[in-house]
């Protein structure tokens, strides 16, 4: 894709790109490799590289729905497992769609919430800067 760039981390993100100047952002599974507790400060530095009228999609797990969900099933673990191993290698944290729509209501008043749905034990959360 012309004009994209990969980050796998906060550091590399940090040096490649300056604040204000990202258009569209897409973190696939990004959050949740971060511990709970530094959520919160991830979400605060990736936001503020955002310009006026850029775009964040947020796709993770949800832990809520995950476990939920799971109970249906006769091996909780099994199914679990089967969903969390194949997208991620590096979990830190339980999210959820609700938590995490606080931390950016808290942390990024200038961003509005224009889509949020659930897949499969994943959230998506599409946000936009106003201001």
């Amino acid at each position: 894709m012309t004009g994209y760039k990969k980050f796998s981390d906060v550091t590399s993100f940090s040096r490649g790109v300056d604040d204000s100047e990202v258009k569209t952002l897409i973190c696939d599974f990004f959050l949740s490799c971060f511990e709970r507790d530094d959520v919160e400060k991830v979400l605060s530095f990736i936001l503020k590289k955002v310009r006026i009228g850029g775009t964040v999609v947020i796709n993770d797990f949800d832990f809520q729905e995950l476990f939920s969900r799971s109970q249906q099933f006769e091996k909780p673990l099994d199914s679990l497992n089967s969903i969390l191993a194949s997208k991620t290698k590096m979990l830190k944290s339980f999210l959820d769609l609700e938590a995490t729509k606080d931390h950016i209501v808290q942390i990024a008043p200038g961003f509005e919430s224009q889509e949020e749905n659930f897949n499969n034990g994943t959230f998506t959360i599409k946000i936009v800067r106003k201001s």
